[in-house]
């Protein structure tokens, strides 16, 4: 790099060094270098290994520049810090892999918020000067608070949509939940096996249960509580409703989730009830059938029997 050549009117023209490389101007490249002689960008600061400086490569609207430092790729950081009594200590940090530290110089995820004193680590995010939502790092939990003084809600989304909701009470509502209650409009003598017709959904929430089939299939693998009643009369000593998955007795041959009772001479009406957290998988189908054990299969009155359920999680 050449010296300056031409001084006019306290102006210098063409490069110029002073205790190169202390301060060195590129005239070339329009570039001041602070302790190189070989600066990158508009301004380029030698530092304790590599460089660090500003405005590097081309910029268009709406950019103004950049803050850069070099790398080959390897793990190099740059350090953001306060300077104390002589010894500087990083507050953030740069790593040429993405990652971004704040209280620790080895970001391990894309941002790392850590505490080194052991104390717990927050982020907090407000909302003007009311509500607050905050994420809390503590030995032994993750808090995560929502806050405004008033109306404590905080709301999950997937998209658009909202899923879950907890105000301020700590009532807990899932809009989606998989759920329904149906029952039946009708007399039924049944056939061994046969399917108990719950044509009519009281409750259909995501449309899970079908009307025709008298099936509610599974939208998600997980467990459901499945809940059935029934009513018979006429003698009917022989019947036992089960709860059934893809058409098999939940518990298999010898264990039934069955609605057990008995009907007395003279046409009296049993009724009974069971409830059991099932699992199933996506696709999975559940449905109450009748299995015939006597000669006298007995009336069932479906305006007086159900079947329900929902997803537990």
């Amino acid at each position: 790099m050449s010296r300056a050549r031409d001084i006019a009117d306290g102006k210098f023209s063409g490069d110029l060094e002073a205790d190169s490389p202390t301060f060195v101007v590129d005239s070339a490249n329009n570039r001041v270098g602070i302790g190189t002689s070989s600066p990158l960008g508009r301004l380029a600061v030698q530092a304790a290994t590599g460089l660090t400086g500003f405005n590097t490569g081309t910029s268009s609207s709406p950019e103004r520049g950049n803050l850069w430092y070099d790398t080959d790729g390897t793990g190099w950081k740059f350090n953001i810090g306060k300077l104390q009594g002589g010894t500087f200590t990083p507050q953030m940090t740069f790593q040429d892999n993405g990652t971004v530290g704040i209280g620790t110089s080895s970001p391990a995820a894309q941002l790392h918020v850590a505490n080194s004193g052991g104390n717990s680590t927050s982020i907090l995010g407000q909302y003007g000067s009311g509500t607050r939502a905050e994420v809390t790092a503590a030995s032994n939990e993750v808090v995560i608070k929502a806050y405004n003084g008033t109306n404590d809600v905080m709301t999950f989304y997937t998209g658009a949509s909202e899923r879950m909701r907890i105000d301020s009470a700590g009532r807990v509502t899932m809009p989606y939940q998989p759920a329904f209650h149906a029952v039946g409009n009708v007399q039924l003598i049944p056939s061994d096996g046969q399917v108990m017709p719950f044509s009519i959904a009281v409750t259909n929430r995501g449309s899970h249960y079908n009307t025709s089939t008298y099936r509610f299939t599974a939208p998600v693998s997980g467990v459901y509580l499945l809940a059935a009643r029934a009513t018979w009369s006429d003698n009917g000593s022989g019947p036992v409703p089960h709860i059934a998955i893809n058409g098999a007795a939940v518990g298999g041959a010898t264990n039934y989730t069955e609605i057990f009772g008995y009907t007395a001479a003279g046409g009296y009406h049993t009724t009974s009830a069971v409830a059991a957290p099932v699992s199933m998988n996506a696709g999975d189908y559940a449905d109450v059938r009748v299995g015939i054990y006597n000669s006298s299969a007995g009336r069932f009155d479906l305006t007086r029997c159900s079947f329900s359920g929902y997803l537990l999680g």
